[in-house]
């Protein structure tokens, strides 16, 4: 058995009467790993933008049936812009679902007369994908 931090976990589970750990085998932890991985994609809405244009960016493979996640601050003109990166860029094509987190400061919304509102402007850039 491997080391490492699932190993430990695994260990202190089985030491618990009635638990049971048993390791998947490698082609099974391969499948996991991906689908893990893959599974929620998200944080910062600007630094998911901004890391796509370094060297640590994420695949597109990576957003292939992901739910991402975001959550911003700024102005709402910066949240307009950032999402339509990640249409130009195909990423908003291949995810499977999106989750944005509570705006809380985000500049030009939350006002009763604000326009547009924070969905208004996800369903704009997301037009009809």
């Amino acid at each position: 058995m491997g080391g490492g931090p699932a190993a430990a976990a695994g260990a202190a589970l089985a030491a618990e009467p009635g638990r049971h750990w048993q390791a998947a085998p490698a082609a099974r932890q391969a499948e996991l790993e991906k689908l893990y991985s893959t599974l929620l994609t998200g944080g910062l809405l600007n630094r998911i933008v901004l890391a796509q244009a370094t060297r640590y960016a994420l695949l597109l493979d990576w957003f292939d049936g992901a739910v991402l996640f975001w959550e911003e601050g700024g102005h709402a003109s910066h949240v307009w812009s950032y999402l339509q990166v990640l249409r130009h860029s195909g990423i908003l094509v291949r995810i499977s679902g999106m989750v944005v987190g509570v705006p809380h400061e985000i500049d030009g919304i939350g006002a009763p007369e604000a326009s547009p509102t924070l969905p208004e402007i996800v369903l704009d850039v997301l037009g009809d994908q």
